[in-house]
């Protein structure tokens, strides 16, 4: 066994390098829009810089995917202009396992129309579950605020309710100051003072309804197509 796993560690060399790094590019391109494969996308071109022959099955696998389910369609839907942006986040603690760094999942809702959706791993190091959920939110109100002064450009006025599934992290986000948490960086903390001052509403999702989840682990179909319909999308699986 352990000569298996350092065979699945070996570096590709020569054009195998240069062919992974186009394919993890290639993923990271229609991860923009594809929201069931940005956590793979992603996972994928952290290996860009040293590939090794568990990434090329890693790759293997995404594109087998993708061959079973070629299309993900994005419903728009007639609506009224809504008044609030919904910004469901979600984060997995640790989920790397080698450098035990945690990724951070998002999906910014404008009524009934997904707008942008994100999986990215977190810099910082979390000690606890609720310290990434915490680092999630933060991320999740850093890109709503982006949204919300775009609205303001184009003339509309939208207020921001984050979603989080995490009662702890939300409790960082609603206390002041770090409290006996004296690890995390002040830089973190503005997002304390927008949930003080009103200018961010912090509510409670249900985690097996929270779409976020999507960003942030390998999910099985049945469970991304659910949470993909919730914010409309759909999958287009290949007839066999």
């Amino acid at each position: 066994m352990d000569e298996e796993n350092e065979n699945t560690h070996e570096e590709l060399g020569g054009k195998e390098v240069s062919t992974y790094r186009g394919l993890a590019a290639t993923a990271n391109y229609l991860s923009q829009d594809r929201y069931d494969i940005q956590f793979g996308a992603k996972e994928l071109c952290r290996d860009m810089a040293h590939p090794t022959t568990l990434s090329m099955s890693k790759m293997k696998r995404g594109a087998r995917y993708l061959l079973g389910a070629p299309v993900l369609e994005i419903e728009f839907v007639e609506q009224y202009p809504p008044s609030g942006l919904r910004v469901y986040v979600d984060s997995d603690w640790a989920g790397c396992l080698s450098t035990r760094k945690s990724t951070s999942g998002g999906v910014a809702m404008h009524g009934s129309h997904c707008i942008k959706t994100w999986a990215s791993t977190q810099k910082t190091r979390a000690t606890s579950s609720a310290e990434a959920e915490f680092y999630a939110i933060i991320e999740g109100a850093s890109r709503g605020i982006g949204l919300q002064s775009l609205a303001m450009d184009l003339g509309s006025r939208i207020e921001i309710s984050i979603y989080s599934d995490a009662s702890a992290g939300r409790s960082l986000a609603f206390r002041k100051g770090l409290g006996k948490v004296r690890h995390i960086e002040t830089k973190y903390l503005w997002v304390q003072d927008l949930v003080k001052d009103g200018r961010l509403k912090l509510l409670k999702v249900k985690g097996t309804e929270n779409p976020a989840d999507i960003g942030t682990k390998h999910l099985s179909i049945a469970e991304v197509e659910k949470k993909l319909i919730e914010i409309g999308l759909r999958l287009v699986m290949r007839k066999v």
